[in-house]
């Protein structure tokens, strides 16, 4: 849109930001992990090319915060021609291993926030809506009944309205998207916190409450804790990310101490991967 169209851009997210005055800087701040720098020299890249971009923190499935978006884009703008709801989550997993609060954060944003775009909109002449819908609500690929579900709804949403609503189901987009971000192998490792020839880090927030592993895996005096397997699984999934492996081995693995955690307790969990001095070898950690 903004290269092909010099459109104005507002771009809505949850996730907050540096002010714009301080992209230019933040791009190289070492102190911010390697996805935010990228993520606002993206950014960057866009407001070149784009006739205008206001960037505008706000929760999709909040009815009015959506509105207060709408009334950024007009004061900055001053009409709205078009929107479209990319909002996603992904949460890969078996269907007995789902909660009622996993799914709900799965569903939220394309069934709630689509009803709240569509009240803040009420009222707009839009020359387009568009839903980014998958192609999951009509193949239904393993362990996202949740996501299939929530695709399904945008497109019985599109159908029944009238205006200009249109649907995509779309499939995998290669390096983008809810499949390639963040730029990690596994659903409990979110976050790529440094990339480098001779280092990999791979980092993710654990509580009970949030990691099924935990809650699945709990002493009798009331602690989770990491099994050793899964401890393993996150260490192999990291290494076929950072190398293209297709066949390895794990040897002499050592558990020095359990990850352990308190019921109300949160921390980070990295893989660490380190190059040997011979580059042939990768090693983790």
């Amino acid at each position: 849109l903004a290269r092909e169209l010099n459109a104005r851009l507002v771009l809505v997210s949850r996730s907050a930001l540096p002010p714009e005055s301080q992209w230019e800087a933040a791009s190289n701040d070492s102190s911010l992990s390697e996805s935010a720098r990228d993520r606002i020299r993206h950014l960057l890249r866009i407001r070149a090319v784009s006739g205008g971009l206001l960037v505008h923190q706000a929760d999709v499935t909040s009815v009015d915060q959506m509105r207060s978006a709408v009334a950024a884009a007009r004061t900055h703008f001053g009409k709205l021609d078009g929107v479209f709801h990319a909002a996603g989550v992904l949460d890969d997993g078996p269907l007995m291993l789902k909660t009622p609060e996993s799914a709900a954060r799965v569903l939220a944003p394309k069934i709630q926030g689509t009803l709240a775009l569509e009240e803040a909109l009420r009222g707009e002449s839009l020359r387009c809506f568009v839903l980014f819908s998958s192609i999951s609500s009509i193949l239904s690929p393993a362990g996202q009944i949740d996501y299939a579900a929530a695709n399904a709804f945008l497109d019985a949403f599109a159908q029944s309205r009238k205006g200009p609503i249109t649907v995509v189901n779309w499939g995998l987009w290669k390096d983008l998207g809810i499949a390639a971000r963040p730029r990690s192998t596994h659903p409990w490792l979110e976050q790529l916190l440094l990339n480098t020839p001779n280092e990999v880090v791979y980092a993710g927030e654990f509580s009970e409450a949030g990691r099924w592993l935990l809650s699945e895996h709990k002493l009798k005096g009331g602690k989770a804790l990491i099994a050793g397997t899964s401890h393993l699984e996150m260490a192999a999934s990291a290494f076929i990310r950072a190398t293209g492996a297709t066949a390895f081995e794990i040897s002499d693995a050592q558990f020095l101490s359990p990850a352990m955690f308190s019921p109300t307790e949160s921390r980070q969990v990295r893989v660490q991967l380190r190059r040997e001095t011979d580059p042939s070898q990768p090693r983790g950690s």
